[in-house]
């Protein structure tokens, strides 16, 4: 809690003390400078990292490569007083021939069109084997997966879902682990379509549409309507949900989108990321306070939606009709509207059409156009933007950030 407060005293003194007088924003687009010639059809992104995969199966992948989660066989620190971590400000190619790729943080995983998974970055695997950084074979014949720290989740194309990592995270806690506290492909459950990983909690999405939960609920992530670790409905998964077809999470916040394109949320929203109308940063009338919020049981947040994400500070949303909506915290730029401001937006705000698809990292946002360009925005201290430019990579220097709130064309969307 003092760490945050610190943090948040830093931020409050970098942010601009901008007003918001309406519930529609612009998103400014940048004239492009040296885009990377590829149409993009899938776009991921997780704390500092970000992918975008194209038309013909070929992945880039470019932000923080501390432990080689880039994939491109480099990653770790630089030598400076610092200590800061190694980035790719520029997207570099990785692998070819692939289906499915998420971001994430310390590790990142992708699966090819055969069904082959391959992880790159910190992997919850023996000691002197840990630290892949290129793309690294798991296993074959899967259909989803996701990492994050040391975790790795995947679904098989028949419906098993397997896990690798640390006992000491939440949503692996009820599990006797090997030596050094990790468990290895252990089977979780069956009957599974796709899975999603927070710091210490995870969500499965069973093939009948059915939504399961489970791990440490300290900020309601669970969504079972309590705050507490020591309940056993965690212990094993707990339903949440029916009729959903899709699912997603960040640190302590979790979505699930119904049959019908309505978009839930709950968990923490102390910048506002839920939507719900609640946030722990700003009172309501703009003097600072720091109080943890939390949405203990799903809220519905918009109706009609295609696909959403979720960052540690905001959340965006794609609609059926190519409508991105956002909402939480504009402090890093992330809004695309060329502004850093200070107050939060509690609910959906409307930014532009004709989008695809659209991802949340930590402090940055991708968009994902339907022609097949992609524009980054927001934070940029560890090249996550894919602009050439990046900070010192450094993430408690926030005033050193460099920032950008006016999106940035990155790939040009020709074939």
């Amino acid at each position: 809690m003092k760490v945050r407060k610190l943090i948040l005293t830093v931020i409050a003194a970098a942010a601009a003390l901008m007003l918001i007088g309406c519930q529609e924003l612009t998103m400014r687009l940048q004239s492009p400078s040296k885009p990377i010639h590829a149409k993009i059809k899938e776009i991921s992104a997780f704390s500092r990292n970000a992918m975008a995969l194209t038309e013909s199966g070929e992945l880039y992948s470019w932000g923080a490569n501390s432990l080689g989660e880039i994939g491109n066989g480099k990653g770790g620190y630089q030598e400076n007083e610092a200590h800061s971590w190694l980035c790719e400000p520029i997207p570099v190619k990785v692998l070819e021939g692939v289906k499915y790729a998420k971001a994430g943080e310390m590790s990142s995983c992708m699966i090819t069109e055969n069904g082959d998974l391959y992880v790159c970055g910190l992997l919850p695997l023996e000691e002197s084997d840990r630290e892949k950084k290129k793309p690294y074979k798991i296993m074959g014949k899967v259909k989803h997966a996701t990492s994050l720290l040391l975790i790795l989740m995947a679904v098989t194309e028949d419906g098993d879902l397997y896990a690798w990592g640390g006992t000491i995270y939440g949503c692996l806690s009820q599990y006797s682990g090997e030596e050094g506290g990790l468990i290895y492909q252990r089977k979780i459950m069956s009957g599974v379509q796709s899975v999603a990983v927070g710091t210490n909690h995870a969500l499965a999405l069973m093939e009948n549409g059915d939504l399961y939960a489970w791990g440490w609920n300290d900020m309601g992530q669970i969504g079972n309507g309590s705050t507490s670790n020591e309940s056993e409905a965690l212990y094993p998964p707990v339903k949440i949900m029916s009729d959903i077809r899709d699912i997603g999470s960040d640190c302590n916040t979790s979505l699930a989108i119904t049959t019908g394109g309505d978009l839930y949320m709950w968990g923490d929203t102390f910048w506002g990321q839920v939507g719900s109308g609640k946030s722990g940063y700003l009172g309501e009338n703009g003097e600072e306070s720091v109080f943890d919020v939390y949405e203990t049981r799903p809220v519905k947040v918009l109706s009609g939606v295609r696909c959403a994400s979720t960052g540690s500070t905001h959340t965006v949303a794609v609609t059926e009709n190519g409508d991105l909506y956002m909402w939480g915290a504009n402090i890093y730029g992330q809004f695309g509207n060329g502004k850093r401001e200070r107050q939060l937006y509690k609910t959906p705000v409307r930014i532009m059409s004709g989008v695809k698809s659209a991802a949340a990292g930590f402090d940055f946002t991708i968009v994902l156009m339907e022609d097949g360009k992609v524009y980054t925005c927001g934070g940029n201290d560890c090249g996550q933007l894919g602009n050439g430019k990046h900070g010192d990579g450094d993430c408690l220097s926030i005033l050193d950030w460099e920032i950008e709130t006016r999106p940035v064309l990155i790939f040009d969307g020709r074939e």
